[in-house]
């Protein structure tokens, strides 16, 4: 209706202004004009004026409309552009967080205190070592033997994998590499290999923090290395016997620890992880590539070299049997809680979120990048392990572990369905992060399900790993 008025307002006006001109303006003489000259004059121009006012102002919206159309297509194109590469980026992050590695060999030397509520799965894989008293290194020796030995008579291709040792602050460091090395010597000398080498490539293992999320840099900083061994080993009861013999009581604190950590133990662990897709690309190995006899020897050593770039020092004859070693378990990044000082709700809090990165990290559950999926399905977890302490200690942290796993679905019961290391196999120091992730290992090859391992330590912090069945390479 406006729209009408201002157009009948629009016509007036120039009829108005026309007729002026017309009558005071223009030199036309009216009166020597005729009839139908005078209307055309009089009516057929203001119409014609009227109409190209119309026609320009429909043509000056279909412009602007067409304009803005433009625009907001621009901007939606820029728009997708960002929602795209805000998406790229996101994967890309998924990604990276989704890194893992493959666990393909678990071998635990330790002392029992306590026999765990199921049984491991593969006793071949588990020494039960026997009490004896003497100093550290003779403590330890035997249980390094007794790994070495299993690992190369399985898989002899381990001799040509590097090892790297958790180092044992209460030891010296030349010390305990020089005890590996021997003890590696002695089961290479006993498994009789075919020209093994003359010496253990043997080294403690780089950077700081959780032990899978070093090895998983160690691998990605190294493209030529097919995976490597991690040894952890401490025995705590010859310490332990050398202070009785000194006559030296425990203090309150020591006791104090004791029951949070556990009593003194001995424990040797050692996995071998290998880099995801090495199963894929090396499962069959094609037949050597003809050279041309013109080509120089040193560009034939060049080829030669880059098919064994990612094997190092692996002989090919003995990659087959790296491969065929079928993994225990899939081993992505975990996270941390950083504060188990807190209680009830915080704590619960705190390890909710960590776990659910977690299972972010072991493609368990997805991070949606712009809105919540369907509800994923519930964590079929069967196995926790943990290190938290007797059930006088360890009450408020099961109870957070509980609550977060119940959050997520598990029906884990944190009592009967739970491998609690500190009570098996009491405090076993330096040992505790590797046995911890050889008995998920373990759990998860016998099982086929995910287990959730919550590693305790003295700082006042926890880690939690979600180990998976092996998953196929892509």
């Amino acid at each position: 209706m406006s729209a009408m008025i201002l157009t009948s307002f629009l016509f007036g006006a120039i009829t108005v202004a026309w007729w002026a001109l017309v009558w005071f303006v223009l030199p036309f003489d009216l009166r020597r004009l005729s009839i139908p000259a005078l209307i055309t004059l009089h009516v057929g121009v203001p119409v014609a004026l009227n109409a190209a006012v119309l026609v320009f102002r429909r043509w000056r919206a279909r412009a602007q409309r067409v304009k803005a159309a433009l625009a907001v297509q621009q901007e939606n194109q820029a728009q997708q552009q960002r929602i795209d590469a805000a998406r790229a980026a996101h994967n890309a992050q998924l990604a990276e967080r989704r890194v893992s590695m493959q666990c393909r060999g678990a071998w635990i030397n330790a002392l029992i205190q306590s026999e765990p509520l199921a049984p491991l799965p593969d006793a071949d894989l588990l020494e039960v070592a026997e009490r004896t008293r003497g100093d550290w290194a003779e403590g330890v020796h035997a249980a390094l033997v007794d790994l070495f030995g299993k690992a190369l008579a399985q898989i002899p291709g381990n001799a040509w994998l590097p090892v790297y040792v958790l180092p044992n602050p209460q030891q010296d460091g030349l010390a305990q590499l020089e005890l590996v090395r021997k003890a590696w010597q002695q089961a290479a000398q006993s498994a009789e290999l075919e020209s093994a080498p003359a010496q253990a490539d043997c080294k403690f293992l780089p950077g700081s923090g959780a032990l899978v999320d070093r090895v998983l840099a160690l691998l990605a900083n190294d493209p030529g290395l097919p995976g490597c061994l991690v040894l952890g080993v401490d025995s705590l009861t010859e310490m332990l016997d050398q202070a009785e013999d000194d006559g030296d009581m425990p203090d309150a604190e020591t006791l104090k620890q004791r029951a949070i950590r556990g009593q003194p133990g001995r424990a040797a662990a050692l996995l071998l992880f290998t880099r995801p897709g090495l199963q894929a690309s090396t499962a069959e190995f094609a037949p050597a590539v003809a050279t041309d006899a013109y080509t120089p020897y040193w560009e034939q050593q060049r080829s030669a070299e880059a098919g064994q770039l990612s094997w190092g020092r692996v002989p090919t004859h003995l990659q087959q049997g790296v491969v065929a070693a079928a993994p225990l378990a899939q081993v992505a990044a975990g996270a941390q809680v950083l504060n188990t000082e807190a209680k009830g709700n915080a704590l619960t809090r705190q390890v909710q979120g960590a776990l659910e990165a977690a299972l972010i990290n072991a493609n368990l559950r997805d991070l949606p990048f712009d809105a919540v999926d369907a509800e994923p399905p519930p964590l079929a977890a069967q196995r926790l392990v943990h290190n938290s302490g007797g059930v006088a200690q360890a009450g408020v942290r099961l109870s957070a572990l509980a609550l977060a796993l119940g959050y997520f679905g598990c029906e884990i019961n944190v009592v009967d369905e739970a491998d609690n290391l500190t009570i098996t196999f009491g405090d076993t120091g330096a040992a505790h992060e590797p046995l911890s992730l050889a008995v998920a290992a373990l759990r998860v090859a016998d099982t086929g399900a995910p287990a959730v391992v919550a590693q305790f330590d003295a700082a006042q912090t926890f880690n939690i790993n979600v180990l998976t069945p092996a998953q196929e390479p892509a």
